[in-house]
Formats: C-alpha cells, sequence, structure tokens
C-alpha cells in the first residue's frame, strides 16, 4: 500500500470500549469470526495507513473520505445505529436489536483495510452514510464455517450462518476462477441523511476505487429494493436470487421471532460486476450465470 505524509499504527485505533447493549447491563459477549478474518487482522497489524483527504461529493454539505482508522469509532456506531436495528434482512429474521454489540464492533474493522468510503456532514464531522468495503479472500471463506461453530450467541450465530450460507451461492472463486473480489458489504445511512442520494454515490464511487485496485470482480448482496436497483443502474448483473421468506420457514434457526408475511422484503438478489484484466471471459462467464439465475437458497442445503 502506497504511504502517505500522515500514517496510522494500528494500535491507534483499537483501543475502544466494549459497547454494552441498552438496557442489558451484562450482555452475552461471544467470540465472533465477523468480515475481519484473522487473516485479514494479521494484516492490519503490519499495514501502515494513509491519511486520504476528503473530496466534494456533488451534495451541498457533504463530502467523500476513504476510510482510516480514525473512523473506526464512529463507523462502529453507524452500524449500531442505522444497520442492525432497522435493516430489512436483520429485522425480517427477528434480530433488530438482538445482534452482540461486540460482534458489530468486530465489522466495523473492515474500515482498516481501507477500501470503505465515507459521507461526511461538514459541519458536524459526523459520518452519515458509509459503503463498508472489502476484498474477499479463498482462506476466508474456508475458515469461517469453523469460527461460525466457536460462536456463543445464538442470535448472533443464526444470522453469521445466514451469511455464510449467502455468500457461498453462488461461489464467486469457483465461478469467476478469480483469486480475490471486491464486495461491498454495508451500504448504509442514517435515518436523517436518506433520500439525498448518498447510497448510490458511494456504491458507484466504490466500484471504481475497486476498479483502481485491480481487482478482477465487484460483488454485493441486496436485502431490499432500493440497493438492488442501486446495483442495476451501475449496470452490475443479477447473478444470483434467494428467498429469505423461504429460509425462514424452512429453517427451524429462524422459524420464531422471524416475520413471514407477504409484506416481507423477500428477495436477497447477488449483482456482480467485472472488472481489470480478462473482463472478457469473466463477462461471458457473467452473462451465462445471469440466464440460469433462479431462487435456489433451499435446493442445496
Amino acid at each position: 500500500m502506497l504511504l502517505g505524509r500522515s500514517v496510522w499504527r494500528i494500535h491507534s485505533c483499537t483501543k475502544h470500549a466494549l459497547v454494552t447493549a441498552r438496557g442489558d447491563p451484562n450482555p452475552i459477549r461471544c467470540w465472533r469470526r465477523a468480515y475481519t478474518s484473522r487473516v485479514k487482522l494479521e494484516q492490519f497489524a503490519k499495514m501502515s495507513f494513509v491519511d486520504y483527504p476528503p473530496k466534494p461529493s456533488g451534495i451541498p454539505g457533504i463530502v467523500l473520505q476513504r476510510s482510516g482508522p480514525q473512523h473506526l469509532s464512529q463507523v462502529q456506531n453507524l452500524l449500531r445505529e442505522s444497520f442492525f436495528k432497522d435493516e430489512p434482512l436483520v429485522t425480517a429474521l427477528g434480530l433488530a436489536g438482538k445482534t452482540d454489540p461486540d460482534f458489530i464492533d468486530e465489522e466495523a474493522k473492515l474500515v482498516l483495510e481501507q477500501l470503505s468510503l465515507l459521507a461526511i456532514d461538514e459541519r458536524s464531522d459526523q459520518i452519515v452514510a458509509a459503503a463498508i468495503n472489502r476484498t474477499v479472500l479463498p482462506q476466508e471463506m474456508t475458515d469461517w464455517p469453523k469460527e461460525i461453530d466457536q460462536m456463543k450467541c445464538p442470535q448472533t450465530q443464526k444470522l453469521a450462518r445466514l451469511w455464510y450460507t449467502l455468500s457461498t451461492k453462488p461461489n464467486i472463486f469457483t465461478t469467476f476462477k478469480v483469486a480475490t473480489y471486491f464486495e461491498l458489504t454495508f451500504l448504509v445511512t442514517t435515518k436523517a441523511a436518506r433520500g439525498k442520494g448518498l447510497a448510490q454515490l458511494l456504491a458507484q464511487q466504490s466500484l471504481l476505487l475497486a476498479r483502481e485496485s485491480q481487482v478482477p470482480l465487484a460483488v454485493i448482496y441486496c436485502t431490499n429494493v432500493a440497493s438492488a436497483r442501486i446495483a442495476e443502474k451501475l449496470s452490475m448483473k443479477l447473478i444470483g436470487v434467494h428467498s429469505i421468506r423461504d429460509y425462514i420457514i424452512r429453517n427451524e434457526d429462524f422459524r420464531n421471532g422471524a416475520k413471514t408475511s407477504t409484506s416481507l422484503n423477500d428477495q436477497i438478489s447477488v449483482y456482480a460486476i467485472t472488472l481489470g484484466e480478462n473482463m472478457a471471459g469473466r463477462q461471458h462467464l457473467l452473462s451465462e450465470l445471469v440466464t440460469q439465475t433462479r431462487p435456489d437458497l433451499e435446493s442445496e442445503k
């Protein structure tokens, strides 16, 4: 990674206090794999970090900035308050507000890879929206099931198992024959900042960053209609569709407490776009996969 004038070390951001769940002075805490795998944490420990300057967003009062260690605390709070409390999939599964706070804080450490993009309010200097991105490595996917098995928080473990299932259908590595890929993992906006086009802007800029980083493929898992529309506007192709309603009904883990009404935002859509070298070959694979796309979350259980 290129070095900037201002350099951050890992220890400057990891000494943060544990968060206590509201209303529960002694929440269950569990070992969590999260998206920041041991592989990545070892990588972060050896890194020097660039202090990227903010740049204009084109939206009055908002600047965009590439993430760094200095943003970790704010991103942790953003995920707690604006994703894990009302995100459609988490809500549908009956897990809103029940996810282990330590797990959420670990998820936020994705910003240490410095591939995430933040929308910051100039007056308050607060993050109001973010595209939390990462690169995915084969070893992470291999290690993930074993680490999920070690979780002691049932609700968090259920969510992690579902995310793992979604991340392997289709198997991006074998389908596109890539050694890594870029994932837009969390696209989140505070309630006060919604309706300004920030999510689409951040997703668009994330794809530009992925191309700049020379990653061969970018993927996003859309758990609501709004994010799926954004993916389509950015010319990403639909490569997988999963019925969350069917998953809830058939899976004992979620049968109690989940919402199974017809009003449920039922579809999880997987989108991808080819980048960089060998685009023609991967685009052919992408086109073939698009024609085969069908709901199949349960067919391979």
